[in-house]
């Protein structure tokens, strides 16, 4: 397994993502459209939504603290 080699030097710097079909892809595009309008509407708010999950499991919006910036 890959996760296991990632203190090697030669597998530095990559990354393994999920494939999805395209209904998958579309499903995961509304959830961020969903969590973006509702971050622009509570904009004042000092927590952020994100999306998490993923399709094959479920996917839900998570509210979150937003972090701030040092």
């Amino acid at each position: 397994m890959l996760i296991k080699k990632k203190h090697v030097q030669e597998y530095r710097g990559i990354s393994i993502k999920d494939e999805y079909t395209l209904s998958e892809g579309e499903m995961i595009q509304e959830f961020q459209q969903q969590a973006n309008k509702m971050n622009d509407e509570n904009s004042d708010d000092e927590n952020i939504y994100r999306v998490r999950g993923c399709p094959k499991n479920g996917l839900y919006l998570k509210k979150m603290k937003k972090q701030t910036q040092r």
